[in-house]
C-alpha cells in the first residue's frame, strides 16, 4: 500500500503491469485518469475526492493531477512490475528507489 501525495499539473507515466493489479483511492484533490478497456479502448474519468478505481493487469493507464491530490494505491505485491511506455522525467522499467519510503511497523 502507498499513500501518494501529487502535485498540480503532474502526470504520471503511461504504463502497464504484466502482473500486479491496483486499486486507488483518492482522499483529496481531483485527477484525469485514462485506462485502457478490455477492447483495448481508452476511457477518460475524472476523479472527485474519495472516487476508487481499479486497474486490471495488462491494461494501460495514465493519471494527471489535476489539482495537488493525496491518493492511497493498494496493489499487489508486485511492485517491481512497472512497464513505462512514456515517462515525462525519462524513468526507466521497474521501481524507483528514490520514490518509496521505507516505513518499519512496531
Amino acid at each position: 500500500m502507498k499513500l501518494l501525495y501529487v502535485k498540480a499539473g503532474t502526470r504520471m507515466s503511461f504504463q502497464y503491469h504484466i502482473k500486479k493489479l491496483e486499486t486507488n483511492f483518492l482522499l483529496s484533490g481531483q485527477m484525469e485518469v485514462f485506462l485502457e478497456n478490455e477492447k483495448g479502448e481508452f476511457e477518460r474519468r475524472v476523479i472527485e475526492p474519495n472516487g476508487i478505481w481499479t486497474i486490471p493487469n495488462g491494461r494501460k493507464h495514465r493519471a494527471t493531477a489535476l489539482t495537488d491530490i493525496v491518493m492511497i494505491e493498494a496493489s499487489s505485491p508486485e511492485v517491481d512490475d512497472v512497464i513505462r511506455i512514456k515517462d515525462d522525467t525519462g524513468r526507466g522499467h521497474g521501481r524507483i528507489e528514490s520514490e518509496h519510503l521505507q516505513q518499519k511497523l512496531i
